[in-house]
């Protein structure tokens, strides 16, 4: 993620709370309203819009370590197609689980056999994705470097130079037998396709993987321009459906004054809670281990790290060569981030929404997903970002929140097929239409999947 994409992100944070402060008094005088007029017409659709806007302690980082932990990289939307059409799920953890996990070994020896790319047409990409050939689509949610999924499903490097940043990505057996893989390069938006060195083979056990699912009314926003034509064409959509994603409780797991807490963090963070000078006030409490860094802890759950230089860091980044390799990065950053949210995070899942590349540094950002939609934590929107400089991490963010199901239903949203007209109505087109949590960072509260346009 360049400097410019997570600008977008904070501004788009913003705009959802200005419009969520400007639509809070419709959405109280609505909101009886609309619990009985949802699945019809009339004016409480408009209170439903609320959310619409343009192991072992030792084992350490900082410690000789062989390799960073595999990022776990999981799709939260998919789809998979056949000869009688297209079968697909999002917003629902167990179905998308379901579906992928019968391709790992798929996707890692396509990835280990793809060969050289080539760029094609959105036209072809949009062919492959509607062609009846057998096929299996995913969608990743952040940009994930081609490297990083092939270690998260098991498979080997490429024998040619697959480094793009990716979040759609298809495998398809092809019209002619051969299975082929396509992609989006999310770093300038082009289209690619690769053939496989066993592309036959795959071809037929792909077939066999998606043979079972029969057609489910899932669609690519780009297939129905009447309904769908105003939304950005990859929005995946489940016609004459209504989510009902979780509502989740949410909650700072590490408050400042509890010992307990504050000793496990610090442990999982390679400091030494007995051999550590620590400052606490009533709202921050500040850690040092030594002269070279230091760690902030908020009242918040947010925590702060600083290094002055890469020589005083803790956590230096383990690899081969003297050039640390784009897996090797990923995977540090997200052995620190897994590691100090792993037990607190609760029912949320760790993704990469991408990265930040300076002059001399690299910043790799970290969100939440719970039920297959992103969680927007505050104004920053990410769960942590980590900042590596000369093989080191120098600096770090994390804001740690725990997640629970609610006990008491959610909010109700729109079904899709309103909230698209709405956007027309409202003049944002061209956006993807997403469920997506927002959490504003409060001490306790309850968060719903409200929809957004992005």
């Amino acid at each position: 993620m360049n400097s410019k994409g997570m600008r977008r992100l904070v501004e788009a944070g913003k705009s959802l709370l200005i419009l969520l402060l400007a639509l809070s008094a419709v959405y109280l005088l609505g909101r009886t309203q609309f619990l009985a007029e949802a699945s019809g017409a009339g004016q409480g659709w408009v209170s439903g819009l609320v959310g619409f806007f343009g192991g072992d302690r030792d084992s350490l980082i900082g410690r000789p370590m062989e390799g960073g932990q595999a990022a776990v990289v999981r799709p939260v939307r998919m789809a998979v197609s056949n000869e009688r059409g297209r079968y697909g799920g999002q917003y629902d953890t167990g179905l998308v689980d379901e579906l992928y996990s019968k391709m790992p070994n798929l996707l890692a020896d396509a990835l280990t056999g793809a060969g050289e790319p080539r760029q094609v047409s959105e036209q072809r990409w949009r062919e492959a994705l509607t062609d009846a050939a057998p096929s299996v689509y995913l969608d990743l949610l952040g940009q994930v470097p081609l490297p990083v999924l092939a270690a998260s499903v098991g498979g080997g490097p490429s024998g040619t130079d697959l480094e793009a940043p990716v979040r759609r990505l298809l495998l398809t057996a092809g019209q002619g037998g051969e299975a082929v893989l396509y992609y989006i390069n999310e770093r300038d938006g082009s289209y690619y396709a690769c053939d496989l060195s066993t592309g036959r083979d795959l071809a037929a056990r792909l077939a066999d993987a998606v043979e079972e699912y029969s057609p489910n009314g899932v669609l690519f926003a780009f297939e129905d321009p009447r309904q769908y034509g105003g939304l950005a064409p990859y929005t995946m959509v489940k016609q004459d459906d209504t989510p009902a994603p979780t509502a989740y409780l949410c909650a700072n797991p590490v408050p400042i004054y509890d010992t307990d807490e504050v000793d496990g963090l610090l442990r999982d963070l390679s400091f030494h809670p007995q051999a550590s000078q620590t400052v606490r006030t009533s709202n921050v409490l500040s850690v040092r281990e030594g002269s070279g860094d230091s760690l902030r802890l908020y009242d918040t759950g947010v925590a702060i790290y600083h290094a002055a230089t890469a020589e005083d860091s803790r956590f230096p980044v383990p690899g081969e060569g003297e050039v640390r390799s784009e897996l090797e990065l990923v995977e540090a950053a997200w052995s620190l981030v897994e590691r100090a949210t792993a037990g607190r995070r609760g029912e949320a899942r760790l993704y990469l929404i991408g990265r930040d590349s300076g002059e001399e540094d690299v910043t790799l950002y970290f969100g939440y997903q719970l039920s297959g939609a992103d969680v927007v934590v505050r104004q920053e929107g990410y769960a942590a970002k980590v900042t590596i400089r000369q093989d080191s991490v120098v600096d770090f963010t994390l804001q740690l929140r725990t997640y629970r199901a609610a006990s008491e239903a959610a909010a109700p949203v729109l079904p899709v097929t309103q909230a698209a007209a709405a956007m027309r109505a409202l003049g944002v087109e061209g956006s993807e239409l997403v469920l997506s949590y927002l959490d504003t960072g409060s001490s306790s509260d309850t968060v719903s999947a409200q929809w957004v346009a992005r």
